[in-house]
C-alpha cells in the first residue's frame, strides 16, 4: 500500500472506530441505563436528550481551543494524544456501568465530548494534508461515510448488547474500540502545512463565533457550507433520538430491533425511508463540507473547522431541544417528531433552492479564475 493510501486508510478507520465508540457508549446508556434506578422525572426520551447533550456541550465551549491547537501544534500529535485519553474515559464508563450510575456514565460521555472536540479540527484538517485540494471531495465523502457507519455500528452493537447484557462484554468492547482507534491513529504519517505558533484567536466562544463568521465571509460559500452541514446534523440527530422512541413505543420492537430496524413490513418500510433520508442527506452534506475545506486559508483552516464544529453543535443542541420539547408536549409521540423533521427539511429545501443561483455563480467564478491562472 502506498504511503498516501496508507494514510487515507488509517484516517478513515480511526474516524470510524472513534465515532463507533462514542455512539456505542451513548446507546448503551440509553438502552441499558434506562433499566437502572432513575429519578421519576427522567423518562427514556429525557435520558436520550440528556446523553446527547452531554456529548455536545463541550463543542459549545471548547471548539475555539480545538481550533487553536490545530493551528499551533502538530495535528497528528493532537490526534494521538486525544485518542490515548480515551482509555481512562472508558475506565470511568466501566465503573459507571458496574455501579449502575447514570451520573458517572454521563460524566464519561461528557469527557468523550471534550476529547472529540479537541481533536476534531486536527482530524478534519488532515484530509487536506493527505489529499490536497484535489482530494477534498474524495476524502470528505469517505470520511463522512465512515462516520455514519460508525454511528450505525455503535447503535447496532449497543442494541444487541442490551438484550444480552453482561458487564464483561461491554467493558471488552469499550477498550477494544479505543485500542483499535489509537492503533489506526499512530499509523498516520503526513507532511502538514507549517504551524503558526503565534496565531491569535479568542477562546471566548461568542467572540470566536463572531470573528470566525467575519473571517469566513471573505471566502465565497464557506458560511453557506457551514449552515448546510449544521442543518444536516440537526436533522440527523433528531432522527436518531426519535428512532428509539418510535421503534420501542410505536412499532413495539425490542432493543435489538430498534437498533437494526428490520423485520416485519411496517419496520421494513421505516428502515427503507430512514436509509433514503440518510442517503439523500449525505449527497447534500458532503459538498457543503467540501465548500468549507476548499477555502485556501493555510493553517488557519483549523480555526475554520473549529468554527464549523461550534455551529454544528449549536444546531445539534437545538435539535435535542426540539426533540425534548416536542416529546414532552405530545407525550413521546414519535410521529409528531417526524412531522417536525419534515417541516425542517422543507424549509431547508426552499432556502437552498433560493440560493442556488448564487452558489452556481460563485463556483463558475472560481473555476474561471483557476483556468485563467493555468493559462
Amino acid at each position: 500500500m502506498s504511503p498516501k493510501n496508507n494514510n487515507w486508510f488509517s484516517l478513515f478507520s480511526s474516524n470510524y472506530v472513534g465515532v463507533l465508540n462514542d455512539n456505542f457508549l451513548k446507546h448503551c446508556i440509553v438502552f441499558i441505563g434506562v433499566t437502572w434506578a432513575m429519578p421519576n422525572y427522567l423518562s427514556q426520551s429525557g435520558l436520550i436528550a440528556l446523553v446527547s447533550a452531554a456529548l455536545i456541550v463541550p463543542y459549545l465551549f471548547l471548539s475555539p481551543l480545538g481550533g487553536r491547537l490545530a493551528v499551533r501544534y502538530s495535528k497528528q500529535k493532537i490526534f494521538r494524544l486525544c485518542k490515548l485519553a480515551e482509555f481512562p474515559i472508558m475506565l470511568l464508563a466501566t465503573v459507571g456501568f458496574y455501579f449502575q450510575s447514570v451520573t458517572l456514565c454521563l460524566i464519561a460521555v461528557l469527557l468523550m465530548g471534550v476529547q472529540s472536540c479537541l481533536y476534531s479540527p486536527a482530524k478534519y484538517g488532515l484530509i487536506r494534508d493527505i489529499g490536497g485540494e484535489q482530494g477534498l471531495s474524495f476524502g470528505n465523502g469517505v470520511f463522512e461515510t465512515m462516520a455514519f457507519l460508525g454511528i450505525l455500528s455503535g447503535t447496532v452493537f449497543a442494541s444487541l448488547i442490551s438484550d444480552h447484557y453482561t458487564l464483561r462484554w461491554v467493558t471488552a468492547l469499550f477498550f477494544g474500540f479505543a485500542l483499535l482507534g489509537y492503533l489506526a491513529t499512530v499509523r498516520i504519517r503526513v507532511i502538514e502545512v507549517e504551524i503558526v505558533e503565534k496565531a491569535h484567536t479568542s477562546l471566548n466562544p461568542i467572540k470566536f463565533l463572531k470573528e470566525s463568521y467575519l473571517f469566513a465571509k471573505q471566502y465565497p460559500l464557506v458560511n453557506m457550507g457551514v449552515l448546510g452541514v449544521s442543518i444536516f446534523w440537526l436533522i440527523g440527530g433528531v432522527i436518531q433520538m426519535n428512532l428509539v422512541i418510535h421503534c420501542t413505543q410505536t412499532l413495539h420492537t425490542n432493543n435489538t430491533t430498534a437498533g437494526i430496524v428490520i423485520f416485519n413490513p411496517p419496520v421494513l418500510i421505516c428502515a427503507v425511508l430512514i436509509f433514503l433520508t440518510a442517503f439523500m442527506g449525505g449527497l447534500f452534506e458532503v459538498p457543503c463540507l467540501a465548500l468549507v475545506q476548499q477555502a485556501d486559508t493555510g493553517r488557519k483552516l483549523g480555526n475554520l473547522l473549529a468554527y464549523m464544529n461550534l455551529v454544528i453543535f449549536i444546531f445539534v443542541l437545538l435539535g435535542a431541544g426540539i426533540f425534548a420539547i416536542t416529546t414532552q408536549l405530545f407525550y413521546d409521540n414519535s410521529l409528531v417528531v417526524f412531522g417536525v423533521i419534515v417541516g425542517i427539511c422543507l424549509t431547508t429545501l426552499i432556502y437552498f433552492s433560493a440560493k442556488f443561483c448564487d452558489i452556481r455563480v460563485s463556483v463558475l467564478k472560481k473555476y474561471s479564475a483557476q483556468r485563467h491562472k493555468e493559462h
